[in-house]
């Protein structure tokens, strides 16, 4: 068979696959399409007094959340949080079992998958998100992270893992460049294909 002809195939097979999980994430309820949109400003940063806390290890899920809370008004640590949650043997929590926990705790909580432009939308009305990013690039570890920020160049974060803090700052500790972040937020991988660009908020 000629190269080019398997390369199609190939192609073809791969992007019937890729479409096959998409469908299958949104049937299955694992996260809605969010709408698409434009943030009205170049720059906002969420000034809602909060705390960072330093997580332990694979306890992103609860700290994020907590913060998240917190934000809500609620007194929770990040500790108190991922104690209650559901979780593997090794501690992880899926995306759905954190979504299940902020449900249980009463909050209307929603797990969407959108872009960059829909995150910026959502911060600048003043809810932060979680999303769910590898720890670093390349890494096949994944981590849950609150960001409460932008502007034409950055995203800011309100990070939990100590040796990913880069800033200090009331409002943020931790600062990814916009095209860093889009690397990141690239979560497809074999174990966990349908978790790509999204993120939990509450609404």
């Amino acid at each position: 068979m000629p190269t080019f002809v398997l390369t199609i195939l190939i192609s073809e097979i791969i992007g019937t696959v890729l479409i096959y999980l998409l469908v299958t994430g949104i049937r299955e309820g694992l996260y809605k399409i969010h709408r698409s949109e434009k943030p009205d400003k170049s720059s906002y940063m969420i000034q809602t007094p909060n705390s960072f806390e330093i997580q332990g290890y694979n306890q992103c899920a609860g700290f994020s959340s907590a913060y998240l809370m917190r934000h809500y008004g609620r007194t929770i640590t990040g500790q108190e949080a991922y104690q209650k949650m559901p979780k593997l043997k090794n501690g992880t929590v899926l995306p759905r079992n954190l979504l299940k926990f902020l449900k249980s705790e009463g909050l209307k909580a929603g797990y969407y998958r959108g872009n960059t432009d829909t995150i910026k939308s959502i911060v600048e009305k003043g809810d932060p998100v979680i999303v769910l990013i590898r720890s670093f690039k390349g890494s096949k570890t994944l981590h849950y992270v609150n960001i409460v920020g932008y502007d034409e160049d950055n995203l800011y974060l309100a990070e939990t893992i100590e040796d990913y803090i880069n800033a200090d700052d009331p409002g943020y500790n931790r600062i990814v460049r916009t095209e860093d972040f889009i690397e990141l937020w690239n979560t497809s991988m074999f174990v966990i294909p349908l978790h790509k660009n999204t993120f939990f908020k509450i609404v």
